[in-house]
């Protein structure tokens, strides 16, 4: 007998579906074509007890592997959750794909399935019809650019399965726990089981406000949202603003403001106000508060209601007029674009600025004097001082969403230092005997190679590369060196050494040439 932990009884309610039957999938095959592994499939017609939830953690039972496939649609028509199976194996980027729901406000968590694909799960705080939400989920899975995907559940009752009993049914995430190839993702990480229970109870709907959701797809002419932050597609895809109208609408007319200009705010904003607001503001109050965000460069409502809770800084930085674009009447204004840290030796920051990119040192980010020159430098264009608790917002958006890049070794100041030492150390100029050392050549015996430190120094001046000894032993440091002193000839003197470099045994093919009139 297992005894269940509280980890699967959490599961257990979670995924609670039809009880009297169930199904398991024992992996037993390798990847096919498409990329899915292989594998057998059993539905067992008992009852899903906590005790098999624990052989699910577990993912092992009686030497097999053991995973649980649940039917969302229980005997009254009615599911605790839905998924949205999205078999793509090869190229699926559950990153993007995560984003791209959050985007259209869309309560949805993405887990990886066994194969590399995609499950998006819905959650529900209390019971909803199969019908409404099989649905929804078939919508959503279109304005995800996902059209016809498999839908779970597959039924809106049981006995619309094929046998007449029994639903399809679904593998569950997290299949031999913390070991599982099955997880939650979110920001781009995985999730451990704790937070993806935390997630699914953040991202829970009732049935009334899943009625309510329905994603903005249109294109760049027609849509209202073009662009904008996350956070505002968010909110009206969950129905009429009814609280903190002003706050919604204030940040309505800076959206405004970047996608078209000043001169257009005011009229713009009624229409939102009509559309979104419930009830729409009054006219008067409305125009004020329209007016007033084409006065100075304001920002977003971030840190306060409605918006605070749905606030995505990392993807509202990359869309065009999120938190760092803008654009219209007001030529000198800055659009700011995606940010990238180079990882050479020290970093380069590269900003995407007007569609150029600007590249800064860490200085030039964090001084934004310094800053104002680099990107007029780049784009011709003048960006106003801006106040300081302003920029920090600019730049705290900017490098929360910010990416990271390797660079090649001789990128960096220590990687050029180390190819130069490791010619210098395997050239002709190196030592026939240990004595040579007095003459600054580098001498190689058992696996070690010893150099006087000023005599590379002295190489790479005569190769314009700019280094002190004190930089030269923190670059070699992790590299092995280490310090010896020792007399030669009579003379005291201080070298130090690295693991001998590995050299070139096999000569250079050369091509050869038949003499002219030979064939």
């Amino acid at each position: 007998m297992v005894e269940p932990s509280a980890d699967a009884q959490r599961l257990h309610q979670l995924f609670a579906g039809l009880e009297r039957a169930h199904g398991y999938y024992s992996v037993d095959g390798k990847p096919n074509e498409k990329g899915k592994i292989e594998g057998t499939r059993y539905t067992v017609k008992e009852p899903v007890t906590d005790e098999k939830w624990q052989r699910h953690l577990d993912g092992i039972y009686n030497t097999f592997p053991y995973g649980l496939g649940i039917v969302p649609v229980r005997d009254d028509g009615t599911v605790m959750f839905g998924a949205i199976d999205i078999d793509v194996y090869k190229g699926l980027d559950l990153k993007k794909l995560a984003q791209r729901s959050k985007e259209f406000g869309l309560p949805l968590i993405v887990c990886r399935t066994k194969s590399g694909g995609a499950h998006l799960y819905l959650f529900l705080s209390e019971p909803a019809p199969a019908a409404l939400v099989r649905a929804k989920l078939a919508a959503w899975a279109e304005a995800l650019d996902h059209k016809g995907v498999e839908i779970f559940p597959k039924q809106d009752s049981p006995g619309d399965s094929e046998d007449k009993r029994y639903g399809n049914w679904i593998n569950i995430p997290y299949q031999a726990g913390e070991k599982t190839t099955r997880f939650a993702v979110k920001d781009g990480k995985r999730l451990t089981l704790a937070d993806f229970f935390d997630y699914v109870d953040a991202m829970k709907v009732s049935p009334e406000e899943l009625e309510g959701i329905d994603p903005i797809i249109q294109g760049e002419d027609d849509d209202l949202f073009w662009g904008a932050p996350p956070c505002l597609k968010a909110l009206v895809a969950r129905g009429p603003i009814v609280d903190f109208r002003n706050n919604f609408m204030f940040s309505i007319a800076v959206y405004l403001k970047r996608r078209y200009g000043p001169d257009a705010v005011v009229e713009k904003a009624r229409l939102y106000n009509s559309l979104f607001c419930s009830p729409p503001l009054d006219g008067t109050e409305l125009d004020q508060l329209a007016l007033s965000a084409t006065k100075k460069s304001y920002s977003y409502k971030c840190k306060d209601n409605p918006i605070l809770p749905v606030c995505d800084k990392k993807v509202c930085c990359t869309v065009e007029f999120g938190v760092g674009g803008e654009r219209g009447a007001d030529s000198t204004e800055l659009q700011f674009g995606k940010l990238q840290k180079l990882l050479t030796d020290p970093p380069l920051y590269i900003w995407e600025i007007n569609e150029a990119r600007v590249e800064l040192s860490a200085s030039d980010l964090l001084t934004q004097r310094a800053f104002q020159v680099r990107a007029f430098e780049a784009t011709d264009k003048i960006m106003p001082p801006l106040k300081p608790k302003v920029w920090r917002e600019y730049l705290e958006a900017a490098v929360s969403a910010m990416t990271t890049i390797e660079v090649p070794d001789d990128a960096t100041r220590s990687g050029l230092v180390w190819v130069h030492l490791h010619q210098w150390c395997t050239s002709r100029v190196t030592a026939r005997s240990k004595d040579e050392l007095l003459l600054g050549k580098p001498w190689t015996e058992e696996g070690r190679t010893f150099f006087s430190p000023l005599g590379f120094l002295s190489h790479l001046s005569s190769h314009k590369v700019a280094c002190g000894e004190r930089d030269l032993y923190r670059f070699l440091l992790e590299r092995g060196v280490q310090s010896h002193t020792e007399t030669i000839k009579g003379k005291r003197i201080s070298f130090w050494s690295i693991p001998e470099f590995t050299l070139q045994v096999e000569p250079f093919e050369v091509p050869r040439v038949e003499p002219e009139g030979q064939m």
